[in-house]
C-alpha cells in the first residue's frame, strides 16, 4: 500500500515532499484504525484520484463494496521447498519453529499462510505445543508428523542448520497443521 505513493512519484503525480510523506501517514493512521486495506487500495488504485476529493456518495458506495475475492487474514510464514511440499500434499502435519514473540501469537484454530518460491498454502492451527528445546520436541511429538522422509537423528541436524543455538534458547513451538486448500496445484502450476 504504502508503495503506492513511491508509484506516484516515479509517474511524476508527485514530487518528495512533507505532502508524499504525510500522505503516507494518514494512509498508516486508517489502517491502524482498522480501515479495510481493500479500502484504502480502492481509494488509491487509480493514479487519478491522488489528488481526487471522493463525494459522500462514493465513499459511501466503496465502504458498502466488498472486495471480489474475500481477504483471509493469516499469519505469513516462509518455509523451505522440501517442507512446503510436504505440507501442501498433507504429508507434514506439524510444523516446528523457534517460539519467539510472532509465534507466540498463534493459537488453536489460527489460519497460517506458508510460502515459497512464489508458491502459498493456506493452513488452519489445530494444536500448539510448546518445549524447552527441539530434542524434548520430539520426546513428545511424532517424527513423521514433522518430516515423513528423515528420521529423527536426521531432522535435528537439519534444525540445527536452520536455527543456532541461541534462538533455540527461546523455546521451541509444534504447531498441528490441517491442509485448508488441497488444491493449491490446480491454481498456481
Amino acid at each position: 500500500m504504502l508503495g503506492f505513493v513511491g508509484t506516484m512519484l516515479d509517474w511524476g503525480h508527485a514530487h518528495k515532499s512533507p505532502v508524499a510523506d504525510e500522505l503516507v501517514a494518514a494512509i498508516g493512521r486508517l489502517l491502524r484504525r482498522g480501515l479495510p486495506v481493500w479500502l484504502v487500495s480502492a481509494l488509491l488504485t487509480d493514479p487519478k484520484h491522488f489528488f481526487r476529493s471522493f463525494t459522500v456518495k462514493e465513499l459511501g458506495r466503496l465502504m458498502t463494496a466488498h472486495p471480489a475475492e474475500a481477504v483471509v487474514r493469516a499469519h505469513e510464514m516462509g518455509i523451505y521447498k522440501r517442507y512446503f511440499d510436504l505440507i501442501a500434499t498433507g504429508r507434514k502435519t506439524t510444523e516446528i519453529r523457534v517460539d519467539d514473540s510472532s509465534r507466540r501469537k498463534i493459537k488453536e484454530g489460527s489460519l497460517i499462510r506458508f510460502r515459497c518460491q512464489g508458491d502459498q498454502v493456506l493452513t488452519r492451527v489445530t494444536r500448539v505445543a510448546r518445549y524447552a528445546s527441539f530434542d524434548e520436541m520430539f520426546d513428545h511429538e511424532s517424527v513423521a508428523s514433522v518430516n515423513p522422509l528423515a528420521t529423527r537423528a536426521e531432522q535435528l541436524a537439519n534444525i540445527r542448520q536452520i536455527y543456532p543455538p541461541e534462538r533455540e534458547a527461546l523455546g521451541v513451538v509444534a504447531l498441528g497443521i490441517e491442509l485448508l486448500d488441497p488444491s493449491w496445484r490446480a491454481r498456481t502450476l
